[in-house]
């Protein structure tokens, strides 16, 4: 959210008279879009992804326990991705690219995660992660972008540490227009402000 509501600004301050339309989805089904011509261009997380695509990789973000701060794992550095096979989580179902993800960590330490509520929607997520039903695994940058969910804290897991890559995606051999060029690199820098490719990090405040 954070990068895509920088790029957009930074688009139609350049470009105002060009139509853009934003579409949310999980990984594959905007894969699927762009294979079919339906997107222009799509940010895509995972390994998951078409051949058939022209793609750029962005960087990666690491994922974070994210709970309220009167919890034990608060207060603490870090925690072990195995502690979380005894927390109540709260993920997405297995079509979304972060739960394979997680889960994939889990299955190379023989770990098994309990999953206590399977939600799709990020906001409803954090919701009940601020109700105290549970926990949920995000990246820190997550909560810097929802200002409402400031009262959270992202603690970081190690041991190893949940990452996911960051992609841009492209359709195959789509005809170029004057402003896709562009559109390019105001995504590379909304994501990378400084210039630096790599990891995307979250402010302090988003950690503390």
């Amino acid at each position: 959210m954070r990068v895509t509501g920088a790029l957009v600004e930074a688009y139609r301050q350049r470009y105002p008279l060009v139509h853009l339309r934003l579409f949310e989805a999980l990984s594959g089904d905007l894969s699927e879009r762009l294979l079919n011509g339906g997107l222009d261009l799509a940010i895509l997380y995972g390994s998951a992804i078409s051949n058939s695509l022209a793609v750029e990789p962005l960087g990666w973000e690491d994922l974070h326990l994210i709970c309220t701060r009167d919890r034990p794992e608060a207060v603490r550095g870090a925690v072990a991705l195995a502690e979380l096979t005894r927390l109540a989580l709260i993920l997405p179902d297995r079509r979304h690219g972060l739960r394979a993800l997680l889960e994939h960590y889990a299955f190379r330490e023989s770990l098994t995660l309990s999953v206590d509520i399977e939600v799709d929607s990020l906001r409803v997520q954090l919701d009940l992660v601020r109700r105290g039903l549970g926990y949920t695994v995000l990246p820190a940058l997550t909560l810097d972008a929802v200002e409402q969910y400031r009262d959270l804290i992202a603690v970081p897991i190690v041991s190893p540490t949940p990452r996911r890559r960051l992609t841009r995606g492209c359709p195959p051999a789509a005809p170029s227009r004057p402003a896709d060029p562009a559109l390019g690199r105001l995504l590379r820098a909304a994501v990378h402000p400084h210039g630096e490719c790599g990891s995307l990090r979250p402010p302090r405040s988003a950690l503390t």
